[in-house]
């Protein structure tokens, strides 16, 4: 397939959770879906269309995402999720292991009690590693969740 078909595909089957996605569908849907968020944010920018900002006493500020943001969030994050499913059947994993990691920080927290800095080093190292699991070769051969993908 070429991009813009993975890019469609990933668009059009955005309620399949049963099915396999190969590496390259899910790096070219992933890398599209952050360049349209990059895109959103730069657009937000521009024209100050920022919905709230909060400055903090250490001259921190939190930024809450502009109205284009939140619309490339809304209209990615379900074809994303069936995309993260779909990729873990291909490694011949149950899609329930991406709500596991998505819980991860929320555990962390809870028994851990950690700082702010060990939060977000725990969520860059579940991130990475990831990134990894989302990087493996497809499991080979068919398996419950369909047949090989070329």
């Amino acid at each position: 397939m070429n991009i813009k078909a993975i890019i469609v595909s990933g668009l059009v089957r955005c309620f399949d959770f049963k099915t396999r996605s190969n590496r390259s569908e899910f790096w070219i849907f992933y890398i599209f879906t952050q360049i349209m968020s990059i895109i959103a944010y730069q657009i937000d920018m521009f024209f100050g269309l920022q919905l709230i900002s909060i400055n903090l006493p250490n001259e921190d500020t939190i930024r809450i995402p502009g109205p284009a943001e939140i619309f490339i969030l809304f209209l990615f994050v379900i074809p994303l999720i069936a995309l993260q499913v779909r990729r873990l059947h291909d490694l011949n994993f149950s899609g329930w292991w991406l709500m596991f990691v998505f819980m991860l920080p929320t555990i962390f927290t809870v028994t851990v009690n950690p700082t702010i800095e060990q939060l977000v080093l725990f969520i860059v190292i579940i991130f990475f590693l990831y990134l990894i699991v989302m990087s493996l070769k497809s499991f080979k051969g068919d398996n419950k969740y369909g047949p090989t993908i070329k």
